[in-house]
């Protein structure tokens, strides 16, 4: 890691092992880091037996889908929960089984095994509707007597409803069984467009994590192992092209690398053709939108000409019968 990375990454240990109910928002710029240390994070805490940890990312392609984030993100542990319902139903089921106090027994064991979730829907009678709940009830079965740890990365592109649990969640932890002892860490690039309002009034601790500096450029290109070493006036044409995207500055030295080009030769050209690598690296994401709404369109276009296609089959369908319908009749008619 980076010394800016490594100092944000103990400053996260630190607030999050001092306290068990954290709301800490982390911002920076795109491609300075925040998922890398995210990922050292993840890796320090799950190493922990008596702490659990769940992550929920946000797409920008699925804003409009309610409730993706969060169930995206739980999707991983609904074999184990549905498991787990199972089990309630298959104990209570057997216990029915037993001589004389059967049916008592069965009572009692399935009152005790649903207690949590009784109990959770009396101080969340305010929830909406099913999905909210089992929603609830995951995050119970995951934290479990545990400290926890919810990761919202990329918040700016939560879906509307996942925004909407976290505010819940937040503005009602005593009513939530998991949130005991559970920290939030909201990850956010700034210059997007979200309701900061969300999350700012329940923060704790803010921390913003800057672009990397000249001499953390240096660092970073070394780690890279290239082939060729760059001299001052190239690196600081990486440093105010790439503006800090670490990526952007991963791919492209990558790139110059491999063509073994001769910097002492023409170092305007050099940089014209660095410039040119940047733009390009940075117009993937672009590209990558353009691309991902063609094919949605294209499949929306598939599926309505499969609906038309539908459609035309069943009028003729309905046509071929009322006609067998009409020859019956004839036939019938003929007969008597």
């Amino acid at each position: 890691m980076l010394d800016s990375q490594q100092d944000l990454f103990k400053k996260l240990i630190e607030e999050l092992d001092s306290y068990d109910q954290n709301v800490i928002i982390l911002k920076g710029n795109a491609g300075v880091g925040k998922t890398y240390v995210i990922g050292q994070l993840i890796k320090e805490f799950k190493a922990r037996k008596d702490f659990t940890i769940c992550c929920i990312n946000g797409d920008q392609f699925c804003k409009e889908r309610e409730y993706y984030c969060i169930k995206q993100a739980l999707s991983e542990i609904s074999v184990k929960y549905a498991q787990k319902q199972n089990d309630k139903e298959l104990i209570s089921e057997l216990s029915g089984e037993l001589p004389i106090v059967g049916d008592i027994s069965k009572k009692i064991i399935s009152d005790k095994l649903n207690y949590k979730n009784v109990s959770q829907n009396n101080k969340t009678f305010f929830l909406n509707n099913d999905d909210e709940k089992n929603i609830v009830y995951r995050l119970n079965y995951l934290f479990e007597k545990k400290k926890a740890l919810i990761i919202c990365d990329s918040f700016q592109y939560f879906d509307l409803k996942s925004l909407q649990m976290v505010y819940l969640f937040l503005k009602n932890r005593a009513q939530f069984e998991f949130m005991k002892q559970c920290s939030f860490l909201i990850v956010v690039t700034p210059g997007n467009d979200y309701d900061s309002n969300i999350i700012e009034k329940f923060k704790t601790k803010e921390f913003t994590l800057s672009s990397i500096s000249y001499e953390e450029l240096n660092i970073y290109l070394d780690s890279l192992n290239l082939k060729i070493a760059l001299d001052d006036s190239i690196k600081k044409i990486f440093f105010n092209l790439a503006n800090g995207h670490l990526e952007v500055i991963k791919q492209i030295a990558k790139e110059i690398d491999s063509q073994y080009l001769d910097y002492n030769t023409n170092v305007q050209a050099l940089e014209k053709y660095i410039e040119i690598l940047v733009n390009k690296k940075l117009e993937i994401s672009i590209n990558t939108i353009i691309r991902v709404l063609f094919i949605y369109g294209v499949y929306a276009l598939i599926g309505i000409y499969y609906i038309i296609l539908v459609f035309l089959f069943t009028m003729i369908l309905i046509i071929y019968l009322n006609y067998l319908m009409l020859l019956l009749i004839f036939l019938l008619q003929n007969q008597q």
